[in-house]
């Protein structure tokens, strides 16, 4: 697996089937049916920033939201749950040596759509691994 899977595979680890994140269903696919309100965490993008002995990478993470309804209330909530959650990542991402030195929240957004609301939250992230 690749430096970006493992950093999904953590995400959707920490987020899926998490009590605090109640009613929002996680996938890491883009689903066609899903009850609302759902998130897909979205493929990592990543750029090689070497050292000498360390492999690096820096880039970002997002996870685009969806919901239904008249007022994005609960939208922003559990954006802010998501939020809350992605901070206390696990910084030994689980295999191949990989590790999280760094994550930061860059960006945000929520917009109203036909039927209801899209967010996105986006994280700056720096990854690495010791040769």
């Amino acid at each position: 697996m690749t430096a970006g899977d493992w950093l999904a595979a953590s995400a959707m680890v920490r987020l899926d089937q998490n009590a605090a994140l109640d009613p929002l269903r996680v996938y890491d696919w883009l689903p066609e049916r899903a009850a609302m309100p759902y998130a897909q965490v979205e493929d990592p993008v990543l750029r090689a920033d070497d050292g000498a002995g360390v492999t690096g990478r820096v880039g970002t993470l997002g996870i685009a939201f969806r919901d239904g309804g008249e007022r994005p209330a609960r939208l922003r909530l559990l954006m802010a749950r998501v939020e809350e959650q992605m901070a206390t990542l696990d910084p030994d991402l689980g295999g191949d040596g990989w590790r999280l030195a760094g994550i930061a929240l860059s960006r945000t957004r929520l917009a109203r759509v036909r039927d209801g609301w899209v967010g996105r939250l986006e994280w700056s992230v720096r990854l690495y691994r010791v040769n």
